[in-house]
């Protein structure tokens, strides 16, 4: 498996993997996340393994690497891909804080809620919560980092700034649980 940059011929697999893995209200114009890579503080990589199996995009801002979405093309979920590329991401991101964001479970909910799946998939890849919760769009998430390590509010705050812009960072609310 590789994780290579995309290239323009693969821009529109990859547009139309975002596309249909992300509800519409988590994703932003893909254009824009294009603009952003021209900038160099966001990289747009293909999953490559027997051919298109999936995308990661992550942004930066200092030492700290959100992985903002990761996606598996649906005819590949399942053959343990999602975990190989959370390995190679920590091999390329190696030195750097690296973050994820996930919405937070219901204490209610059992094993087969998709929230506590997700969580528990991100544990098992070494992704922990780091202790900060937010507030975006309504919507409670949680940050989890690489074994663990520290990020305050600031931090993720001016990170998510860097690549969505005043306007969308002024609706990230710390959580007051």
């Amino acid at each position: 498996m590789r994780l290579k940059r995309v290239k323009k011929e693969q821009l529109a697999q990859v547009k139309q993997l975002y596309k249909t893995a992300f509800p519409k209200e988590e994703r932003r114009p893909f254009f824009l996340l294009q603009l952003e890579m021209k900038k160099r503080v966001m990289e747009i990589l293909s999953v490559e393994e027997d051919g298109f199996a999936g995308l990661l995009i992550s942004s930066f801002y200092k030492d700290l690497v959100l992985i903002e979405f990761l996606a598996i093309d649906d005819r590949r979920r399942g053959e343990g891909l999602g975990s190989k590329v959370l390995a190679l991401a920590k091999k390329r991101y190696k030195g750097r804080r690296v973050l994820l964001e996930i919405e937070i479970p219901d204490e209610d909910a059992d094993a087969t809620d998709d929230k506590v799946r997700r969580k528990e998939f991100y544990a098992r890849n070494g992704f922990l919560p780091s202790g900060v919760e937010v507030m975006f769009h309504g919507v409670p998430m949680m940050l989890l980092t690489m074994n663990g390590e520290e990020i305050t509010f600031a931090e993720y705050k001016k990170l998510y700034q860097t690549t969505s812009g005043y306007f969308l960072t002024r609706l990230l609310k710390i959580s007051q649980y």
